[in-house]
């Protein structure tokens, strides 16, 4: 019972304009769908954060459609599939210039310690620090291989670098041609 006086009285002050309007939103309740995939994708291209994420967040302090919505939408509209897949292939080119950010920002390798006398300070190397630096890489060196594999997958040499006494080469040789009709004369 509460909840719908509440509605109510959020609808009053909304058209008496005590409360601003979202600016996503085409009224209380509806989504400007096209305004909120442009903003959604704009953060997914322009960050390292994955979609539950920017939509937990909220725009301008504004919440932001549900991810069951969203997944809604990208199903009813292939304009809106192809926005979120450009989108997450130019995260790939994001995460990329991250990787470097995080390779080049060696704050936090080395730290201080104090001695047992709590006089002498030392600097030693933070090896759990380089190991998270390492990873964060890794995850998205992986990330970018799976948002944009011709650019950033492994490439798999079947040739194994064309060597003439490989085992598969000398195979391939030997049942070249085995395919081909034999002509009778």
């Amino acid at each position: 019972m509460k909840t719908s006086i509440n509605r109510s009285v959020a609808k009053k002050k909304a058209i008496q304009g005590k409360i601003p309007k979202h600016p996503l939103k085409l009224n209380l309740r509806s989504w400007n769908r096209e305004k909120a995939m442009e903003f959604i994708c704009d953060q997914i291209a322009t960050s390292s954060r994955g979609l539950g994420n920017i939509l937990s967040k909220g725009y301008e302090g504004n919440n932001l459609p549900a991810y069951s919505n969203v997944m809604v939408w990208l199903s009813e509209s292939e304009k809106f599939q192809e926005m979120y897949a450009r989108a997450k292939a130019d995260q790939a080119d994001y995460l990329a210039d991250e990787i470097l950010d995080i390779a080049d920002n060696a704050t936090n390798d080395y730290m201080e310690r104090l001695d047992a006398d709590g006089k002498s300070k030392s600097v030693v190397f933070d090896k759990e620090h380089v190991q998270r630096s390492r990873l964060r890489i890794e995850t998205r060196k992986w990330l970018m291989g799976k948002l944009k594999p011709k650019k950033y997958g492994e490439k798999i040499d079947i040739n194994h670098g064309r060597q003439p006494d490989n085992p598969l080469t000398i195979l391939a040789r030997a049942v070249q041609g085995a395919a081909l009709p034999i002509k009778e004369e």
